[in-house]
């Protein structure tokens, strides 16, 4: 089964676009799709669409604030759901999309007789509604790298306090927070499906500052 958070091992500011157009090319991968020159579908070695970085101002029209952060991810909520994923859930209050609750959908939509065709769904979905989602992510608050990175670095100390061994630590480079968790860039190292995994990841949910969720 594949995961959103395994393809978020990028800076900040790239979080949502790197999140959904890497699982959307998994996805494609996993329904036996090709992609084709010009189709507008990412492919696993392109570069997630550009968005403005973490802490840098948003293009003129789009500064408005954690409502305005709110009020977009709530469009790309609706999105999902008149795209056919119709529990998608609703954004926090903060404006943060609720990964746990994305990643319960996700496997649902992944398993059983018939996850060939929840996992083109979800993807024809993702793919829908990647305009609203990059909307949505121009508008995310400013927040320092340096509490990014501190909660990073306590949420990957109790990962492994509680079991997970081979989680690692979060690094920061010119500036940006690189998420820490699987050394393997391919995320195949550590089972996160398994008990053990689940069990660690429910006890350290609190160290994650919100929106971070999904990052590690």
């Amino acid at each position: 089964m594949t995961r959103l958070d395994r393809a978020s091992r990028k800076p900040p500011g790239l979080r949502a676009a790197t999140l959904i157009t890497a699982a959307l090319a998994v996805l494609l991968t996993a329904c036996g799709g090709q992609d084709q020159p010009g189709d507008g579908i990412a492919s696993a070695g392109d570069p997630p669409p550009a968005s403005p970085a973490a802490g840098q101002p948003a293009p003129a029209g789009q500064q408005g604030g954690k409502s305005a952060f709110f009020d977009a991810q709530l469009k790309y909520v609706q999105c999902m759901r008149r795209s056919g994923i119709e529990d998608w859930p609703d954004p926090k209050l903060s404006g943060y999309s609720d990964w746990s609750k994305i990643q319960i959908i996700q496997a649902r939509l992944q398993s059983g007789p018939n996850a060939r065709q929840g996992q083109e769904k979800l993807t024809e979905a993702m793919r829908t509604c990647m305009p609203e989602m990059q909307a949505a992510d121009a508008l995310e608050p400013q927040r320092d790298a340096q509490q990014e990175y501190e909660s990073m670095l306590e949420h990957a100390k109790c990962m492994r306090n509680n079991g997970v061994s081979a989680f690692t630590n979060p690094t920061m480079q010119g500036g940006q927070v690189i998420p820490g968790g699987d050394a393997n860039p391919t995320g195949m190292s550590i089972d996160q499906d398994s008990p053990a995994y689940k069990q660690a990841r429910e006890a350290c949910k609190d160290k994650l500052l919100d929106g971070l969720d999904g990052m590690q």
